[in-house]
């Protein structure tokens, strides 16, 4: 019973894995390459990550605010669209860079 069980749930998986593979086929063979991303917001995503990423490493959980923009006094970041879900998310990915 718990062999047949094991058998279908495993079945479910790799079939969905086969599936996203041949529905992304064509851009699946240039990730290492190139981003997909139709709204231009890729390279601002990728800044979000890094951001988040340097401020939890240096302790500072004022996500908000920035000094690398208007240096001595910096600004704030009430009104930039950080997704912090997906921000926390990848950070185990981004700590091996």
């Amino acid at each position: 019973m718990i062999k047949n069980q094991i058998y279908f749930h495993l079945t479910i998986i790799l079939s969905n894995a086969l599936l996203s593979l041949i529905i992304t086929f064509p851009a699946i063979t240039v990730l290492n390459t190139n981003m997909i991303d139709d709204e231009g917001d890729e390279f601002l995503n990728i800044w979000n990550f890094w951001f988040i990423k340097e401020k939890i490493i240096k302790g500072d959980l004022d996500t908000y605010h920035i000094n690398l923009q208007f240096y001595p006094i910096g600004t704030r970041l009430f009104y930039h669209t950080f997704s912090l879900t997906w921000c926390f998310l990848s950070l185990p990915p981004f700590n091996y860079f």
